[in-house]
């Protein structure tokens, strides 16, 4: 929902873009991302993260995944089963073939 039509042109989204500015700063880990908020007042805040959540060094959890799965098909319009393609895919480093994948998948 956060890329959708409406909130891409919700106009607060859009004043809030026309205030931000996105720097590169090349001595940032690869991954890291810095917030810096400057308030009318004058006041700042701002916070480092080092590490994404579903970055190598701080994976989603096997519940996170399926929640993302589950709200990836909702968004894409999924028609078949999402709870069948769950259970095919952890099962997936026992697979001869990808074929129960393709048939969980029509």
């Amino acid at each position: 929902n956060e890329f959708s039509e409406a909130t891409i042109h919700n106009p607060a989204v859009v004043r809030l873009r026309a205030l931000t500015k996105a720097r590169l700063h090349a001595d940032s880990p690869r991954g890291a991302a810095t917030a810096t908020v400057r308030m009318t007042d004058g006041r700042m805040f701002e916070r480092t993260v080092e590490q994404p959540k579903g970055s190598v060094a701080l994976p989603l959890s096997n519940q996170e995944i399926e929640a993302k799965v589950r709200d990836l098909a909702r968004y894409g319009a999924f028609r078949g089963s999402v709870e069948d393609i769950i259970a095919t895919i952890w099962q997936i480093d026992e697979m001869a073939t990808i074929a129960p994948l393709i048939e969980a998948w029509n």
